[in-house]
């Protein structure tokens, strides 16, 4: 059972690799509209890196409204109360 854990953790490690290295290289302003737009948001505008990441403006359905883009490319909304 002790053999197995070593080989676990390196199997673990590899899994993990990929992830780790587009963590540490920054998403280019194409990669953050792609990524919005497959989160299902339209008509991207205002894309501007911040320390952390990006924001931009975009449409859900009829609404603009504020999005946040984190360094590993997740989308969330901060404020769908902008008016259109």
């Amino acid at each position: 059972m002790m053999r197995l854990l070593p080989a676990a953790i390196a199997g673990f490690a590899l899994i993990l690799a990929p992830a780790i290295a587009i963590a540490a290289k920054p998403l280019s302003k194409e990669q953050v509209k792609n990524e919005i737009e497959l989160d299902g948001y339209t008509q991207v505008q205002d894309l501007h890196q911040q320390k952390d990441g990006w924001t931009a403006t975009a449409l859900e359905g009829q609404q603009r409204v504020s999005l946040l883009v984190d360094r590993r490319g997740d989308v969330e909304k901060t404020n769908a109360a902008q008016a259109n």
